[in-house]
């Protein structure tokens, strides 16, 4: 699980498409947003997708070809997330996890994944900033999952999950105070 979850989707789109190393262009993040705004939306777009499944297929794959116990599947979800954000194949450099973490939660509580991506989506439109959505997503991932999803493990790894995306935003939280924030309206 680790091992796809590492898989640098942007860096490698970035190279194969236009040469380029992605983390030296704009954000310097290796994700969709910052692949869209230096090679296009269509790729980012791929990327997105790409992210989206190195969370949803290891997650699905453990439980309908694995039979794997629920606290395992969980528990590959989780290291999914890390293996984005801190890939082996990037010297345990990555992306934020968002995606990747939409994709393990798709499986997991479905419903709670699209409510907090429309949350995400609603922050980001009505701020003009990813990282703003970004963060409000995952601050109510949990919470969506505590009024749905009853499974005290479920609830954990949301919680665990979110905490993750928030740290790896920490960099853009300091934009966002200082007014340096790129925003996708740009």
């Amino acid at each position: 699980t680790y091992l796809i979850g590492a898989i640098p989707s942007g860096w490698i789109i970035a190279k194969k498409v236009r040469g380029i190393d992605i983390r030296k262009m704009g954000s310097g993040n290796i994700g969709a947003t910052n692949v869209a705004r230096n090679l296009g939306k269509r790729w980012g777009l791929i990327t997105l997708i790409l992210d989206i499944l190195k969370g949803f297929v290891p997650v699905l794959a453990g439980i309908e070809l694995f039979y794997l116990q629920k606290d395992v599947i969980f528990l590959a979800g989780i290291i999914a997330v890390i293996g984005h954000q801190f890939s082996i194949y990037q010297g345990f450099r990555g992306g934020k996890g968002v995606a990747t973490a939409f994709g393990v939660f798709l499986v997991i509580s479905p419903v709670s994944a699209l409510l907090s991506s429309g949350f995400f989506l609603f922050l980001a439109l009505l701020s003009g900033y990813i990282s703003v959505g970004s963060i409000g997503g995952a601050i109510s991932l949990p919470v969506f999952v505590w009024i749905l999803d009853a499974d005290k493990s479920v609830i954990i790894i949301s919680i665990i999950i979110a905490l993750l995306i928030i740290i790896k935003h920490n960099d853009n939280i300091k934009r966002l105070l200082k007014g340096e924030e790129l925003s996708w309206r740009r």
